[in-house]
């Protein structure tokens, strides 16, 4: 929150979708990798929000037309069946949901750089 109520004129903040005991305010927007994925290494979904201030305009997704094959992070049972999901592996969750994925950093930096 020490970001979200910063003294900055824009403020860009990425996270997965976090525990409702944080009381984190709305988002402003829900992507996943699969929508910003070029060359099809990261076909999975990881519902990440972020939350733009300022004149931050939501990112467009790079690749709308890719679909997810599934979870990349799983909960509950599917952790079992390692053929359904990305690189998930038990006792390393919290690593892989802190994940940015290289197609959104790219995303990012395309439409929210400035060539000034």
């Amino acid at each position: 929150m020490m970001f979200y109520n910063a003294d900055c004129p824009k403020i860009a903040i990425e996270n997965p979708v976090s525990s409702k005991v944080f009381k984190m305010p709305k988002y402003t927007q829900e992507i996943h990798p699969y929508q910003f994925d070029p060359h099809n290494e990261h076909p999975y979904t990881k519902k990440t929000r972020l939350w733009l201030l300022g004149d931050i305009k939501p990112l467009v997704p790079t690749t709308p037309h890719n679909h997810p094959i599934g979870s990349y992070v799983p909960s509950g049972t599917g952790r079992k069946n390692r053929s359904t999901y990305g690189y998930a592996k038990r006792g390393e969750d919290s690593k892989n949901r802190a994940k940015t994925f290289q197609g959104i950093a790219e995303a990012m930096a395309q439409q929210w750089g400035s060539s000034e």
